[in-house]
């Protein structure tokens, strides 16, 4: 589509004619803020044990039954939850609850305390459906925690330290929600360690507090058993990353005019812009301004980075192009491409990737913006404005 351009180390070559190149350098500028995030997670596994019914397997029933019948039964949910898989590495867990959703109870339920404990051993969900019949091996019951494999201790291996609890007074078996969690809650330091270490994370058990109490008994909607009006145990996260923020810290102008401005003058989105006519080109499909914006990263090997600008055209019928230098293939290489608005500020982001476009001996980031006439404009020489340059991600 346009001409490229190899880079050797930091110099690019510039192999058109007839154009002049302008380089400007000043210290990199660079914030780092905490972003406050919420995020439900939906349990992908849950089961129970009971130990009235020790080898039956619940992991595909419509409820689990948790808490302490009236005929002194101990029942037991079980629950996992892919914390890595939903929340970005490095992050803080700030608070956590833990909802379920309760439809019907073995007669008139006492109030009883449920609490919930990390669990340290993993365990299968497993296909089973009733405590009647022949017991189903295939998942979690009060004897295994999975085909073939007992549990250390019969009923679940969890921590004696509670990661909190709720009261439960539900009589009617009326459908209700229920929450454990705040932010003074083990809950937190349990949510936190199964994002460090997903490797450990085997989800949570639920309980009654007092298992030597009869009538506390109750069943939770189950992922399988979830509808329009009630859900499957979740998890509800809020967490904090490190957000950064890094302005360009030096430009090039291979191709085109500078009118007025300078770097400072797209290092914050102020209004204040760097503004440039177009230059020579050898036939229409080459782009006549050519802008190139680096930076040195503070952190060599952030979890997410992107590419972005703020820009503005004097005419409509501009397309800009925005490009990232690929390391590894050693040119420019597309992110995308958008029409300029006409005297309207648009902000431009491309995702890049981390394998690719940071220098691994430095943490140099290079991106490239070019902008040509694809359609019909209002007056020659256009002009472009660019407010403002930068890279940001996560930590």
């Amino acid at each position: 589509m346009f001409a490229k351009s190899k880079i050797f180390g930091t110099k690019l070559l510039d192999h058109v004619i007839g154009i002049g190149t302008s380089i400007f350098v000043v210290v990199i500028s660079c914030s780092l803020l905490p972003a406050q995030q919420q995020v439900q997670i939906d349990t992908t596994r849950d089961a129970a044990c009971i130990n009235i019914a020790p080898d039956n397997n619940f992991g595909a029933h419509v409820n689990t039954p948790v808490g302490v019948g009236n005929d002194g039964s101990i029942r037991r949910g079980l629950y996992f939850f892919d914390v890595a898989g939903n929340i970005p590495a490095g992050a803080t867990i700030t608070n956590v609850e833990f909802l379920f959703d309760v439809v019907a109870n073995d007669g008139s339920q006492q109030s009883a305390d449920f609490v919930l404990h990390l669990l340290f051993a993993d365990w299968d969900e497993g296909t089973g459906t009733s405590d009647e019949g022949e017991a189903t091996f295939d998942g979690a019951s009060w004897n295994d925690s999975m085909a073939g494999t007992a549990w250390d201790i019969p009923g679940g291996v969890f921590s004696f330290i509670t990661s909190g609890g709720v009261l439960f007074d539900n009589p009617s078996g009326a459908p209700t929600t229920f929450s454990i969690g705040n932010p003074t809650s083990n809950l937190i330091q349990n949510v936190q360690f199964m994002l460090d270490n997903p490797e450990f994370n085997f989800g949570l058990i639920l309980r009654a507090l007092d298992e030597s109490t009869f009538g506390s008994a109750t069943q939770v909607v189950s992922r399988e058993g979830a509808d329009g009006n009630t859900s499957g145990a979740r998890l509800i996260v809020d967490f904090t990353t490190d957000v950064f923020t890094t302005s360009s810290s030096s430009f090039t102008l291979d191709r085109g005019f500078l009118l007025s401005g300078s770097l400072n003058s797209f290092r914050a989105s102020d209004d204040q812009r760097l503004v440039l006519n177009p230059g020579f080109t050898l036939d229409n499909t080459e782009a006549p301004v050519w802008l190139q914006f680096s930076t040195v990263l503070g952190n060599a090997s952030p979890a997410s980075l992107d590419f972005s600008f703020e820009t503005q055209a004097s005419t409509p019928g501009l397309t800009a192009t925005y490009d990232a230098f690929n390391y590894n293939i050693g040119e420019f290489e597309v992110l995308g491409e958008i029409e300029e608005t006409f005297n309207v500020d648009s902000v431009v982001t491309g995702q890049l990737s981390l394998a690719d476009h940071i220098d691994p001996t430095n943490a140099l980031v290079l991106g490239r913006i070019g902008w040509r006439q694809t359609g019909f404009v209002l007056a020659f020489p256009w002009e472009v404005r660019i407010d403002h340059v930068f890279w940001s991600g996560s930590n």
